[in-house]
């Protein structure tokens, strides 16, 4: 977030000086910070859910992998042959542009019959050609604890399950990180 008066909080005395100058550039930099701050989620989250914050203290609308997380949940849904499965919580998410589309990767959990169930951990992908989280495309339930291994194969984000096998955009296959998306198949 920049000043828009940046250059002209700093004194031009001598080269390299700077020292603010304007009474209220402390103020502003410290609100600038705090504003960002208060999106961050708040100390002391539940540490039997892994540090991850429960969707009912969260709005799924105003963050990024909550949102995803719902349009995946409802694209699951819609899917025949699916059992309905009841969003949990957003655990995280990424966003990258591939060929001019934004692209988010999320986990998140879900659980069975209508949330009395066990919570299993899923991914989707979601496409916002606007830039923003619009729908979902695919959605993978991790079934085991090596299904849900973070994997080093996105191109385009680390530190998220990944399906082993593919299908989502940025799927490196290991023969030299060329996804179908990005060669026009």
């Amino acid at each position: 977030m920049a000043d828009p008066g940046y250059t002209s909080n700093y004194s031009a005395d001598a080269p390299g000086n700077a020292t603010p100058t304007h009474p209220s550039y402390y103020d502003y930099m410290t609100a600038a910070f705090l504003g960002h701050c208060s999106g961050l989620p708040p100390p002391g989250l539940d540490a039997a859910a892994g540090g991850e914050q429960p969707l009912s203290t969260l709005d799924p609308d105003s963050n990024q992998s909550g949102t995803c997380a719902r349009l995946a949940v409802e694209f699951y849904n819609r899917q025949e042959g699916n059992s309905p499965i009841t969003l949990d919580r957003a655990k995280d998410s990424h966003k990258f542009f591939s060929q001019g589309t934004a692209y988010f990767h999320v986990n998140f959990k879900a659980a069975f019959d209508g949330g009395s169930g066990h919570c299993y951990t899923f991914f989707a992908e979601v496409e916002g050609p606007g830039g923003v989280p619009e729908s979902a495309t695919m959605v993978v339930q991790f079934h085991t604890k090596e299904e849900r291994r973070t994997r080093d194969n996105c191109l385009y984000c680390t530190g998220l399950s990944h399906p082993e096998e593919g299908g989502f955009v940025g799927h490196d296959g290991g023969e030299g990180g060329d996804d179908d998306h990005n060669n026009g198949n």
